[in-house]
Formats: structure tokens, C-alpha cells, sequence
């Protein structure tokens, strides 16, 4: 049930810190509730476990974020994909993702997404799509920029669900995609083809999805499994696949994780466009998984916890080949919430607390020089929810401004 959904749904409860203070209770565009009661809250258990649960010991250790640009080639059999992204392109735009009070103060009007685009040759930002958003939705969104096209969640009043929009960047016109009882976590729009990290009506867990665009009907990775979440969605350039975290809703609720561990056990796998093929890369239960990009073709960072939604949030760097863990430590940041490693495999897009500081802000990270840049938007936002590559150049058209819905969503 929705309920159900409400109660343990989203790994990314805790990916979306406020701007202005950390204190703040959740609202409108917080994450679909994660329970910070270790003995509810949502636990994992990998998709597709290693032959050998831990190939090597995860030696933590500390080192400087400059020392982690030295990639090693990974051999990997590409014999089992069959089915092919090939979405590498050079001069993919990001987009960074925010909520907004639609009357600049309080969330007494409500409060709207809204999308910036970025383009990193000219570091401009733009404003491409605003939305009001509803008191139940947590607004996974994506860009088809060829197309001029945003995807994303969102639902009527009187709903406590998702649904899947679109929204024609030129024109304007809105299309409601699907009529169901959804629960998105991510949106992702590769190669022409739009992929969801989906739950569906009565199903606590999300699992990877295709979205056919013609038929308007999904494609899930495995719709008999209620068991295993899938989370931290997102496309591998490297491997061109996706890489996913997965775990297991059942161990969650062991005692031992529940009552004495505090730590969900997670894998971090490479899963193709078919979804059938999975390559599990690590597996740990030392500490708590949050976010996972890749950086380089031998380098995975991640965001970890000590224990499940408790502790600070520390910025981590796999060596697949390896297997060891070390800590990356950035001059003058105390936190990193979560971030996006840019296609250059050097720089770092991330939203972290200064040391010393309680609010929340975004910056740019240049691991072989270590220089820290504090990114300034047009308008400041009051919350940031997700920074996202597109694997898309941004294109000259959106030099027009920005598209405002000022009712859609809420109304339609």
C-alpha cells in the first residue's frame, strides 16, 4: 500500500538537506519517508551477491581527495550485454534540482521544483522548468534536452502517489504518462530511452524500470521481487550500464541489523540495459551506503554512514580492482551530502557543510588541484534535492529562459 510506502520507502530520505538549516522538519519535496527507527527502517540485502562475500578485507584509511585521479583500466567481459546504451558524449550539461516557496519566505503558498541546467565549458547556469509539487511528492525528474522535454513525478491534490509527466520545454504542453500508484526514487533519460527507479502499487520496494514511451507502459527489471531495493540509480559512463546499490527489505528486519548492526549489508553492481546481466563490484556491511558514483574506470566513490541514517555523512573511494575503501578528505568541507563526479573524471559537483557551518551549499571540486568553488545560483534555493549528469550537451535553445507551470500538477 501507499501507506506502507510512506512509512519505509526511499533510500534518498536523507539525500536532500535543507539550504538554510539543517534542523528543519521534512515537507513538501523531502524524500518519500525512510524511518529513522533502525528497527523499522528500511534494510537491504544485495541483488546479486558475490561469490565470495568479501573478496578482500575494506581497509579503511584516510587520503586527500587529489590522490584519487589516477585511473586503472578494469578488465571486464562485455560479452553478456545485449543491449547497449552508448551514451558517452562529451559536453554533457548537469542539471541541479531544488525546491523553492513559491512565495520566496514560507511554504504558507506551497513550494515549487525547479530545475537549473549547467553547462560546465561556460559554468552558466539556467533556470529551464519550474512546478508547483504537492505535499506527498518527492520530484525525481530528468531532461531529454534534444527534445527540449522534462520528465518527472508529480500528482493531483488529492493524491498520496506519484505519477510519471512530461512537460514540452517549447510549448509548454503538459501529458500525464502513467495512471497508477507509483513511488519514484530516479528518473534517468539515456540514449533516447527513459529509465525509472520505481515502486509500484503494493510494493514496498523500487527496482529499475524502462519506460516505453509509445505504449506508456514499464518494463521492471523483475516484478515477482518485493525483497530487493534498488537505489542510488544511475548511469556508469565507463561501463556503459548502470550502476546500482541493492539490498535486502527481509535482513533489514534481522535482529541482528535491526538491533545490534544498525547496518544494512549493500552491493554496489553494474546491471546492463536489459537488466538481466548484473556484475557485482563490492559488497560490504562495515558501515552504511548512501550514494555511489563512478569516478574513474577503476574508482567508485560513495557516500557512507557509520550506521543507518547516524553519524556524519563522509565521502568514500572504492578501488574496484582492490577492494580497498579510503576515506577522501576535501580542505575545509566537514560533510558531503551527495555530488556527481563530472565526465572529466576530476571534478567533483557535490552539496556539503563547510566546517564549522550547520547550512548546506553547493560547490565544485577540482581533485588535482584542490581548488574548492561555492557555486552561486541566479536565485538562491531553499532546499537542494538532487544533482544529476545528463549525458546530453544542454544545446543553444535553451538560451530562451525558463519554462513556468504555474498550476500543472496540481490541477491536471
Amino acid at each position: 500500500s501507499r501507506g506502507h510506502q510512506l512509512t519505509i520507502k526511499s533510500c534518498k530520505a536523507y539525500f536532500a538537506p535543507y539550504r538554510r538549516s539543517s534542523s528543519q522538519s521534512p515537507m513538501a519535496g523531502s524524500p518519500k519517508g525512510e524511518t529513522r527507527n533502525a528497527n523499522t527502517s528500511m534494510a537491504i540485502h544485495p541483488v546479486c551477491s558475490p561469490a565470495k562475500k568479501a573478496q578482500a578485507a575494506s581497509r579503511t584509511k584516510t587520503v586527500h581527495a587529489s590522490q584519487h585521479t589516477a585511473p586503472a583500466m578494469q578488465e571486464r567481459n562485455e560479452s553478456t550485454a545485449t543491449m547497449s546504451i552508448s551514451a558517452r558524449t562529451k559536453g554533457a550539461a548537469m542539471i541541479f534540482k531544488m525546491i523553492d516557496n513559491i512565495n520566496g519566505e514560507n511554504t504558507d503558498d506551497g513550494v515549487e521544483l525547479v530545475i537549473y541546467a549547467y553547462d560546465e565549458q561556460s559554468q552558466a547556469f539556467r533556470a529551464i522548468f519550474k512546478t508547483p509539487i504537492g505535499p506527498y511528492v518527492y520530484p525525481a525528474n530528468t531532461v531529454d534536452f534534444e527534445h527540449q522535454i522534462v520528465y518527472y513525478a508529480s500528482a493531483r491534490p488529492d493524491e498520496t502517489y506519484d505519477n510519471l509527466y512530461s512537460c514540452d520545454l517549447k510549448t509548454g504542453n503538459v501529458q500525464r504518462l502513467t495512471d497508477g500508484k507509483n513511488a519514484f526514487n530516479d528518473l534517468l533519460f539515456v540514449d533516447g530511452t527513459l529509465y525509472a527507479n520505481v515502486a509500484r502499487e503494493f510494493c514496498t520496494t523500487c527496482q529499475p524500470a524502462r519506460f516505453d514511451l509509445d505504449s506508456q507502459t514499464f518494463t521492471y527489471r523483475n516484478e515477482a521481487d518485493d525483497d530487493t531495493w534498488h537505489q542510488s540509480f544511475s548511469y556508469d559512463d565507463y561501463a556503459d550500464e548502470f550502476l546500482i546499490l541493492t539490498c535486502s527489505d527481509a535482513e533489514m528486519r534481522t535482529h541482528r541489523v535491526a538491533a545490534e548492526t544498525h547496518i544494512r549489508p549493500k552491493t554496489i553492481s553494474l546491471i546492463d540495459a536489459t537488466f538481466e546481466n548484473v556484475t557485482p563490484l563490492f559488497f560490504t556491511e562495515d558501515f552504511e551506503i548512501c550514494l555511489t558514483r563512478r569516478l574513474n574506470e577503476n574508482t567508485i566513490l560513495m557516500t557512507t554512514e557509520p550506521q543507518m541514517v547516524s553519524g556524519k555523512r563522509t565521502l568514500k573511494r572504492l578501488d574496484i580492482t582492490s577492494q580497498e575503501v579510503e576515506d577522501v578528505a576535501i580542505p575545509g568541507i566537514q560533510q558531503v551530502h551527495m555530488f556527481y563526479p563530472s565526465l572529466d573524471g576530476n571534478t567533483l559537483y557535490f552539496v556539503g557543510q563547510a566546517e564549522g557551518k550547520t547550512i548546506w551549499n553547493v560547490y565544485r571540486y577540482a581533485l588535482d588541484t584542490q581548488e574548492l568553488t561555492q557555486l552561486t545560483f541566479p536565485k538562491q534555493p531553499d532546499r537542494i534535492i538532487d544533482i544529476q549528469i545528463t549525458h546530453q550537451p544542454c544545446g543553444p535553445d535553451f538560451s530562451r529562459g525558463c519554462c513556468v507551470l504555474e498550476d500543472e500538477g496540481l490541477k491536471k
